[in-house]
């Protein structure tokens, strides 16, 4: 009989440490949840790089405390949003008075969340990037995580007007949290609009002429 209690009162134990470690967990996942969607993007940028120093920068959509520390700090001359509009929403009302406030240009060239969309978006916003570096202004190029849109936008540029290997843009791509299993579409998308998006950068005076062969994004890096 004692033994009979005796294990009861093990299975007890047991039991009331296995929940009392299971409230921890989902406590301690709430804490990481709360603080990586409400906190951690106003302490910090959202996935802010350097392009090219001193001449482009990249992100997500900036809190509003960040975007007025990030355009203050790094001089930013024109912003290059690939977002749509969102009016009302407190990042980007945010952004736009900033930009006011500090002479900034802004420049929207809406695409979808996954990167794709209307290739010639893709040509205005490399346009405007070229010719705001030509300017010798300072830009910043943004989406919404700073991954999809940017990513693809800021690849193109490396490859069709820096001349970058497509090898280096998609480890760019990359760094800034790019995976082809979440997003199938990308690659294969600027892949088919390569030859378009040459053209229209052509046209605009941004390259003068068409690589050969073009280039292709491998899918399987």
């Amino acid at each position: 009989m004692k033994m009979f209690a005796s294990t009861n009162r093990t299975s007890s134990l047991w039991r009331k440490i296995a929940i009392r470690f299971g409230f921890a967990i989902v406590f301690l996942g709430g804490g990481i949840y709360v603080f990586d969607e409400y906190v951690k993007w106003n302490l910090f940028p959202k996935r802010w790089g350097v392009v090219e120093e001193a001449a482009i920068f990249r992100s997500g959509q900036l809190s509003p405390t960040q975007i007025q520390r990030q355009v203050q700090k790094h001089n930013i001359d024109v912003i290059v949003s690939l977002m749509s509009p969102l009016p009302g929403d407190p990042a980007y009302e945010a952004e736009k008075n900033a930009a006011e406030e500090h002479g900034i240009e802004r420049h929207e060239y809406p695409l979808l969340g996954n990167g794709t969309g209307d290739i010639k978006q893709y040509a205005a916003a490399i346009a405007k990037i070229h010719e705001s570096v030509q300017a010798d202004k300072i830009v910043l190029v943004h989406c919404a995580a700073g991954t999809q849109r940017t990513g693809g936008v800021v690849a193109s540029y490396r490859i069709l007007v820096q001349g970058k290997s497509v090898d280096q843009a998609v480890q760019e791509m990359k760094q800034y949290g790019f995976r082809q299993r979440k997003n199938p579409d990308l690659l294969p998308y600027m892949n088919e609009h390569m030859s378009e998006l040459t053209a229209l950068l052509i046209e605009r005076d941004v390259i003068d002429y068409s690589p050969n062969p073009l280039p292709v994004l491998d899918i399987e890096l």
